[in-house]
């Protein structure tokens, strides 16, 4: 059963680093088109799914 849960944490894991990753680039590539844009860090869609994860 831990084996289990290990796994499906670090698949979560991996998959939260990837999502962050997609949509940092998602949103820079379209925030681009603006003529009034910010800088978006990559730092807060990591912080934001640790928080959505340590929710749960």
């Amino acid at each position: 059963m831990i084996i289990i849960l290990s796994l499906f944490e670090l698949s979560g894991s991996i998959a939260l680093v990837l999502a962050a990753g997609i949509s940092w680039l998602a949103m820079q590539y379209w925030l681009q088109g603006f003529a009034y844009r910010i800088s978006t860090p990559r730092w807060a869609f990591l912080l934001a799914g640790v928080c959505n994860a340590a929710r749960r």
